[in-house]
């Protein structure tokens, strides 16, 4: 589905982490003193800054930029296909809500458990590629053993 603008994105992102609403997303998730900044890309003659996008891209790397800055392609980066993926860095959000109600906090737990599962694929990469390595030692050392003729 292709988003008309950028803040019909950050709309979905909301929908799709579960966090009620733009002025948590900006508070909370993002670090925000005010969802202004968010809500200014409403109009059809705004953009993002480089520094929006990049805050997004801190918060939610599982997110394709390609899709962030102009809706093409899927929202989720398929994580066996990304090789190098950001870490998640929540450290201007608190891990614990101040205001009841809020649901950030269960998104927090979906984004939490998304990292694990990212986690145990290339845990199980890096093994298959220490077995392949093993294997390739083997016969090296198997070839420096052969006299030669």
């Amino acid at each position: 589905m292709k988003y008309t603008n950028f803040y019909n994105r950050i709309e979905e992102i909301v929908e799709k982490y579960k966090l009620g609403s733009v002025n948590i997303l900006a508070r909370q998730i993002l670090g925000y003193k005010s969802p202004e900044k968010l809500y200014i890309l409403n109009r059809k003659d705004k953009n993002p800054s480089s520094e929006i996008l990049n805050d997004f891209k801190n918060a939610f790397p599982e997110i394709s930029y390609e899709w962030l800055v102009d809706g093409t392609g899927e929202m989720l980066i398929d994580p066996v296909k990304k090789e190098n993926s950001n870490i998640v860095k929540f450290d201007k959000c608190p891990l614990i809500s101040k205001e009841p109600g809020l649901k950030y906090e269960k998104a927090l737990k979906d984004r939490i458990r998304f990292l694990e599962r990212q986690i145990e694929k290339k845990d199980r990469q890096l093994e298959e590629m220490n077995k392949q390595i093993t294997a390739i030692l083997e016969l090296l050392n198997n070839k420096s053993e052969e006299p030669f003729i």
